[in-house]
């Protein structure tokens, strides 16, 4: 393929489908840094009495921030599956 052959609007759909992309790995990364400090971190620190038992109380924005998160991935994730329908045009082998 040439990329020279490629035209202003195949560009904006690459650019498209590449922000899609990176905003579900930076939501992905949110979802599961909420969840790890919330489900994990918080429960394992109030247990071996290194902090308060009050900071449970955190624990439920944390789960709020994480779902929230993980379901604006999901929207992304599925932009990044309807922008990649015009690959086939190019790439006729999806997979290499």
């Amino acid at each position: 393929m040439d990329p020279n052959s490629l035209g202003i609007n195949e560009w904006q759909q690459i650019s498209r489908l590449m922000l899609s992309l990176w905003l579900t790995v930076f939501f992905v990364i949110i979802f599961s840094a909420n969840m790890l400090i919330a489900h994990n971190i918080i429960p394992s620190l109030i247990e071996s009495k290194h902090i308060p038992l009050s900071w449970s109380k955190i624990r439920t924005p944390l789960y709020a921030i994480a779902i929230t998160s993980f379901a604006i991935a999901i929207v992304f994730f599925l932009s990044v599956i309807r922008n990649a329908s015009f690959l086939k045009t190019y790439w006729p082998d999806y997979w290499i």
